[in-house]
This record gives structure tokens, sequence and C-alpha cells, in this order.
């Protein structure tokens, strides 16, 4: 994605390693990827404490939360939606950290509680968390956070 927007690549590759020095990024491309259990423990806990019930069904239904919100970190949402969201998303990750990815998952997530309470398909569940939602809020205007602009 950084190719998209940079035509140097030597200046592409700086900003890569500034991504991956950030809140220590690189440990997502690493073994076992410790960077995604640590970010899928901090929604897990935001999800117990902000909305029980989804946290429940996902529980419920046996769905691992890891491999859905991967490409949402690795990617920093470039696969997901359109290039120049995902620049904006890269920027604002730029001056805000790890907690600007967080947040803007969990308000998502937050965004979508009546439409995961009312999923009965597993798969169709796994696709909303996984890519449907984020594509979603972007289409409805709702998935940059207010009151970061």
């Amino acid at each position: 994605m950084i190719l998209l927007v940079v035509d140097d690549e030597s200046v592409a590759f700086l900003i890569f390693i500034k991504i991956l020095q950030k809140n220590e990024w690189r440990r997502f491309y690493t073994n076992d990827t410790p960077k995604l259990f640590e970010m899928t423990k901090l929604i897990k806990k935001f999800l117990n404490k902000n909305a029980p019930k989804i946290q429940k069904k996902i529980k419920k239904h046996k769905i691992l939360l890891e491999p859905l919100i991967a490409s949402a970190f690795i990617t920093l949402f470039s696969n997901t939606i359109n290039v120049d969201d995902a620049t904006r998303v890269m920027e604002r990750f730029m001056l805000i950290g790890e907690r600007y990815i967080l947040d803007t998952i969990c308000l998502v997530l937050m965004n979508n509680k009546k439409e995961i309470k009312e999923m009965t398909d597993e798969f169709m569940l796994q696709k909303l968390i996984g890519r449907t939602m984020y594509q979603t809020a972007i289409e409805n205007g709702t998935f940059f956070i207010k009151n970061r602009e």
C-alpha cells in the first residue's frame, strides 16, 4: 500500500521501517505473531467489559478472533478498505499508534452489535467480523473515530 501512495521506493521503505518500529509492530511478522495475541487479548477485554453478549456469542460459536482481525493489524486495513481510506488509517497509526487501530476495531464491533447478536450462521458471522463490518463502516461513514479527526 505504501508504494501506491509514495512514488520513491527508498522513502516507502523508510516508512515501512517506521511502521515496524512503531509500538513494536514488527512482532506481527515474527514467529507465532505475539503482537497479534496481545492485541486480541485487549479486544476481548474490551468486549467483556462493554459488550459481554458479543463476547459470549463469539465463545459459544468457538470463533477465533485472531485470524479474523489479523489482517486489520497486519495490513492496517489496506486489504479491506479503499486505498485513500487505508492511507488515512496509516497516517493516524503513525501519529497515534496501535491504540488507534484497537479503538477502530472496537468502534466497528460496537457499531455492529445488533448484526452480530442477530447473526445465526457461523460462516457469515466470521465474514462480518473479519471483513464486512469494516467495509460497511466505510460506506456508512462510521469507520473513522470522530474525536480524533
